[in-house]
């Protein structure tokens, strides 16, 4: 995994983790994987299910155009696998 976001329990500090393979892809992966990291963030941070799965946050990364997943990309909003 290039990233993850860390959660624990609703009070404890929550974090966006990324691996050393991460700092030594192209920006685009970079940012990429820090948008959707942050996109699970934003859902958790409004209570709503932040799952890869949820169909809220399948939503965001389509309108944004944030891949799924490492192996996913959006180039003009058409998924490529």
């Amino acid at each position: 995994t290039l990233g993850a976001f860390v959660f624990f329990e609703e009070n404890a500090p929550q974090y966006i983790e990324v691996s050393k393979y991460l700092c030594k892809q192209s920006e685009y992966v970079i940012a990429d994987t820090l948008a959707h990291e942050l996109t699970h963030y934003y859902l958790y941070s409004l209570h709503k299910d932040f799952q890869d799965t949820s169909i809220e946050f399948i939503a965001l990364l389509i309108k944004f155009g944030i891949s799924p997943s490492k192996s996913c990309f959006f180039i003009n909003r058409k998924l490529l696998i």
